[in-house]
């Protein structure tokens, strides 16, 4: 299928008039999740890019690679550890296979996209749990550490610094870097009258259930904003100045940087809530991929130059 450059306001229209008005309590989560996976019927991967389903770590996944490019990568070949989003409750490797597989064809290697356990059937630390799984089975498979990226949008933006300071704290040699997707950070937290009136994805009462659904315990020890930042890798941060999660994103950014960090930072004006997600059908997603894909390729060809990692007990 060949990549359409479809007009923002025409996508924008059908995600407020189509997609929004099922992602609200007035829905059950099932009746989303099958939703967004119908929604998402012609939003593809790229014709030169094939996959395959896998396991890592006993987590069903689908692995994505340019055609000339084996599925289990090859040695110089950088890899993406993806945690979709869908406000930890839905979203799958059929609603994230195009952004998965763009990205495959611009860094010329596989990408994993992570089929976590979802809540409310598999509430905190479950999809957690799952992700750092996954991450360990690339490690078990021989996949060099430095040749990693994870990455995630919205709660799997979220998931993706979890992992990232889970490594960070000895769990694991950490990846090459970070990708986080307009990340959900504070799903719970109050919002200003307006902000996020012109996302036209994500609503407020949403966020609210999947918050509820996911259940992290108040108090938990590894909330991300807040925390010691210092051990992560690089980090790219993606979001749109217009959508309902702006704010979680730039109180990240702005703790990177007092942690010593220097975030590479992407923000599309008057975009709506990962905007990354549509390649097939917008340039501008076409365009946030190729940013993703530049950070991919410039942190595993740096790691690559480090000595490897000690080896780690992974238990």
């Amino acid at each position: 299928m060949l990549a359409l450059s479809l007009p923002d306001a025409l996508v924008s229209w059908f995600l407020r008039t189509l997609v929004k008005p099922v992602l609200s309590p007035r829905f059950p989560v099932r009746f989303q999740r099958l939703w967004l996976d119908a929604a998402s019927v012609l939003n593809l991967p790229p014709i030169g890019v094939h996959g395959s389903r896998v396991t890592l770590g006993g987590v069903p996944t689908l692995v994505l690679a340019p055609r000339d490019v084996a599925l289990d990568g090859a040695p110089d070949r950088p890899v993406v550890l993806y945690l979709h989003g869908g406000a930890f409750v839905a979203g799958s490797t059929r609603t994230h296979r195009s952004v998965a597989g763009y990205l495959a064809e611009a860094i010329s290697g596989p990408v994993y996209v992570v089929d976590y356990r979802l809540a409310p059937e598999h509430p905190y630390p479950a999809g957690r749990e799952d992700a750092l799984a996954a991450y360990r089975a690339l490690l078990d498979l021989g996949v060099d550490p430095r040749r990693i990226v994870v990455a995630g949008d919205s709660a799997g933006g979220v998931m993706t610094a979890d992992l990232g300071l889970d490594l960070a704290g000895g769990a694991g040699p950490v990846p090459a870097g970070l990708v986080l997707l307009s990340a959900a950070f504070a799903l719970d937290a109050e919002r200003p009258d307006g902000v996020g009136a012109k996302d036209t994805f994500v609503s407020l009462p949403w966020a609210r259930q999947a918050t509820a659904a996911y259940a992290r315990p108040a108090g938990d020890g590894h909330v991300i904003l807040g925390s010691d930042l210092s051990g992560l890798p690089p980090v790219h941060v993606q979001y749109s100045d217009e959508e309902l999660l702006a704010g979680d994103s730039r109180t990240f950014v702005t703790e990177l940087r007092a942690a010593g960090a220097e975030p590479d930072v992407r923000v599309d004006g008057g975009a709506f809530h990962v905007i990354a997600l549509l390649p097939g059908t917008m340039k501008r997603a076409r365009l946030a991929i190729r940013a993703i894909a530049d950070f991919v390729l410039r942190t595993t060809s740096q790691a690559a130059e480090l000595p490897a990692a000690p080896a780690t007990d992974a238990g």
